[in-house]
């Protein structure tokens, strides 16, 4: 038989250009709408609607250059520069404005404050529960740590902290369930010494000789003939994978490090049939 489910969507339009007239800046729709933490080297997105057809700039907190801004569609105008201690030596805002050939200017400030941080820090699940790490703010899940598990925290983004996994690897989690370990804390390491199969009845185990406890992600092959474990904030100290005669599950483990900080292990299956 068939079944049929129906389900509605309301997608909000995306908001009208302002009328044409002198410079006008939506303040309160600026972006970043909520405060920052960003790293040094991190890139700044700023965004705002105002009256179209007009030269658009902003500047950081320091004031010390002026950064263009394109109106990449009429009335929206967005920015983007890689930003420094510098630039915000305390939290503060971003500023805005919009002007003309004959002078006429409209001038506004960010919502959110921006803060530039030197370095991560180290950060540790205090939360009873897993907790979720998501791609993003909002999106889809990545892995779910235990309570202890180290991160290190590269900024945060309103109530979300972003959480470095490996280089170009972010992780989004709710800030109040991290606490803050003490500056000088070590940050996040483990080596991976040995791999082991296990027999078991009805079952087959692979153990994970590890160091520390550190996150990770575990992904099926694309037929559905493996698993590989992801782990972050490792090195790989592995010299040999040893087999348990007696397991039948179990093809083949093979270890690679595709990048700094990262450790895969794939354990391939054997054909059910």
């Amino acid at each position: 038989g068939t079944k049929t489910l129906t389900r509605a969507f309301v997608v909000a339009a995306r908001p009208e250009p302002l009328p044409a007239g002198p410079p006008v800046i939506d303040e309160p729709g600026a972006e970043p709408s909520s405060d920052l933490e960003l790293l040094q080297g991190d890139w700044l997105l700023t965004q705002f609607r105002g009256t179209p057809g007009y030269a658009a700039e902003f500047q950081t907190a320091a004031g010390k250059r002026k950064y263009p801004m394109a109106e990449t569609s009429p009335g929206f105008y967005q920015g983007a520069t890689q930003v420094s201690v510098e630039d915000f030596p305390v939290p503060g805002q971003v500023r805005f404005q919009l002007s003309e050939d004959r002078g006429r200017k409209a001038a506004a400030l960010s919502p959110g404050k921006v803060a530039v941080l030197a370095g991560p820090s180290v950060v540790a699940v205090k939360s009873e529960e897993p907790i979720s790490v998501r791609s993003g703010p909002g999106a889809g899940y990545l892995m779910f740590p235990p309570t202890g598990t180290r991160f290190l925290l590269a900024g945060r983004a309103g109530r979300q902290a972003r959480l470095s996994l490996a280089p170009g690897f972010d992780g989004w989690v709710e800030a109040e369930k991290l606490e803050a370990l003490p500056p000088g804390t070590p940050p996040p390491h483990a080596k991976l010494r040995s791999v082991r199969t296990e027999a078991g009845k009805g079952s087959s185990s692979v153990r994970l000789d590890l160091t520390d406890k550190v996150p990770f992600i575990v992904e099926p092959g694309k037929d559905l003939d493996s698993l590989t474990v992801r782990l972050f904030y490792a090195s790989a100290d592995t010299d040999w994978v040893v087999y348990d005669s007696s397991e039948t599950l179990v093809r083949e483990v093979r270890w690679r490090v595709p990048g700094a900080g990262v450790v895969e292990v794939t354990v391939s299956l054997r054909d059910a049939g």
